[in-house]
């Protein structure tokens, strides 16, 4: 899908159940930000890595991985196959792990070698796909210079024919013409609230608006041409007004339009786009400082090839600068205009550095990109035959208490009011001991500043390392000047809190209350746990 609503309307309710159930939280929450040049944490079509092993039309592998959507209903991934004539299916992008098998394909009858082919059920080459709000897939089949529709594809059977046509005016016609109903090389779609979809016509130079698409005849005819001056012109060009080659669309929430114009090295932004007529004028460019230069560039503020667009549930757009194997991301890209620096780039260590490699943090010929609705990456390396899923660093201090290790309270209750983490004992007169814990619930090392309660004039406080050998810690946890050291992800350190009534206050009826507390020295996100010692004797 390309559009920002991915994480609003009808698909709200469903992504807060998916974050619930797998304690995923918002792509908006603290404790998260993207840093440069992340590792990927997810692979798909490769079991590892570092593997770039060309599919032959297996369940787990992939040939030549360009365009992937992510269906808004279903959270399951779609990823279109050019090398084998297909697009696979995989499960809820929640349930995804390292090589996993896709569980359906459409173009061809089952996994196997695929083959390209002219009918309901079979495709060319097909390179673009997106989702859209009532749960249709929509693939460009770019070999049969045509877009297909397949109603209620997440629980289609491998094999199944798609259900309309536009491009063509019925499925064995593979014609290619540039005509208000005809294209040449349809590649990048996507699918704005009203249903209106936009195809990336690429030798056409342009992109054509299809009316409330899925209402349409087989066939069906555009009405607003961008990059052109009328539906039958197919001329390259440099200007506020037209394009060369244009890769891929994306369009967000207010209907603002955005085209990846991939031989003019630049992205071109139509602002209420369903609202113009053909031959409008771009209301902003990024990669260029104006509309007639085209100048390739490594850096934070130009393109060598932009090839696909997405914009994430934070509201950024992402631009796949191919030819410098990278992911560029433009925050609030609605108010940029001109050659703007990214905020952040993967695929690369900075903004300078370009060049290919299978690896975690890098990539060989990136194509195509989907944002699921937590806020993850997923990138098509075309020429290492995988997709790489990347996601925000994520810096979760996760404090527990408990009277022992194996009973501890509070976990994955992030928060500094300490409701829910709390733990009370009953004493006579005798000093109480809570044990407590500082995991690293994020992706990333990190390491955690930790404070406490300083002791009062009815109790006194001790605070002591127990992780590799019982150390007095007190004044530089009361002063806030203990670091736990760097913990790797799922790390955890074990802390002693001793109470005990202090003076006249043994033999009284004392409530007191201890607070002890973790704080990322990376973003400042932090937790607290309570210990409470009631002394009735």
């Amino acid at each position: 899908m390309k559009r920002i609503e991915f994480s609003h309307r009808r698909a709200g309710a469903a992504v807060v159940a998916w974050v619930v159930l797998t304690g995923w939280v918002s792509a908006a929450a603290a404790g998260e930000r993207w840093t440069d040049g992340p590792e990927a944490e997810r692979v798909l079509g490769q079991v590892d890595f570092v593997s770039s092993d060309e599919g032959a039309g297996e369940d787990d592998r992939l040939d030549s991985p360009w365009g992937i959507a992510i269906d808004p209903v279903s959270g399951k991934v779609f990823v279109a196959e050019p090398g084998q004539h297909r697009v696979v299916r995989f499960a809820s992008y929640l349930s995804l792990v390292n090589g996993a098998a896709a569980e359906a394909v459409l173009g061809q009858p089952g996994f196997g070698p695929g083959i390209a082919g002219l009918s309901a059920t079979a495709m060319s080459s097909p390179q673009g796909v997106a989702c859209d709000d009532e749960g249709r897939l929509w693939v460009s089949d770019s070999g049969n210079a045509r877009v297909l529709r397949f109603d209620d594809a997440a629980n289609l059977a491998s094999g199944a024919a798609a259900n309309g046509v536009i491009g063509q005016a019925d499925f064995i016609s593979n014609g290619q013409v540039t005509s208000a109903s005809g294209m040449r090389l349809p590649r990048g779609l996507a699918v704005d609230g009203a249903g209106n979809l936009f195809v990336a016509d690429v030798t056409s130079c342009r992109v054509v608006m299809y009316p409330d698409a899925a209402n349409l005849a087989n066939g069906g005819a555009g009405t607003i041409v961008f990059g052109q001056t009328n539906e039958t012109s197919f001329s390259a060009g440099l200007a506020r007004n037209r394009m060369n080659s244009p890769n891929d669309v994306a369009i967000d929430a207010a209907g603002t339009l955005y085209v990846a114009d991939r031989g003019n090295h630049r992205i071109l932004r139509f602002d209420d786009a369903a609202l113009f007529s053909t031959g409008v004028q771009a209301s902003a460019v990024l990669g260029q400082p104006n509309y007639v230069t085209n100048a390739t560039a490594t850096s934070a503020t130009g393109f060598n090839g932009p090839a696909a667009l997405e914009l994430d549930p934070d509201g950024h757009l992402w631009v796949v600068d191919a030819g410098n194997q990278r992911a560029l991301r433009f925050e609030s890209p609605g108010t940029l205009d001109g050659a703007v620096p990214a905020a952040g780039v993967v695929g690369q260590p900075d903004f300078t550095t370009s060049g290919f490699a299978v690896a975690a943090d890098r990539m060989v010929l990136p194509q195509g990109i989907a944002v699921d609705p937590v806020g993850r990456i997923y990138v098509s390396d075309f020429g290492a035959h995988r997709v790489v899923v990347f996601v925000k660093d994520r810096h979760f201090p996760d404090l527990t208490i408990g009277e022992k290790l194996t009973s501890q309270r509070g976990e994955n209750l992030r928060n500094l009011s300490g409701a829910g983490q709390k733990k009370s004992v009953t004493t006579d007169k005798k000093e109480v001991k809570f044990i407590m814990r500082v995991g690293n619930d994020g992706n990333v090392p990190d390491e955690y500043r930790v404070s406490g309660l300083r002791g009062g004039s009815k109790s006194t406080h001790r605070y002591f390392s127990l992780s590799g050998g019982k150390v007095n810690l007190t004044a530089a946890v009361v002063s806030g000047a203990h670091l736990t050291g760097t913990l790797a992800p799922g790390g955890i350190r074990t802390y002693e809190l001793r109470m005990k009534p202090k003076g006249k206050n043994r033999d009284q009826r004392i409530t007191v209350k201890a607070w002890f507390q973790g704080i990322s020295t990376t973003d400042g996100e932090g937790d607290r746990v309570l210990g409470e010692m009631k002394n009735r004797p």
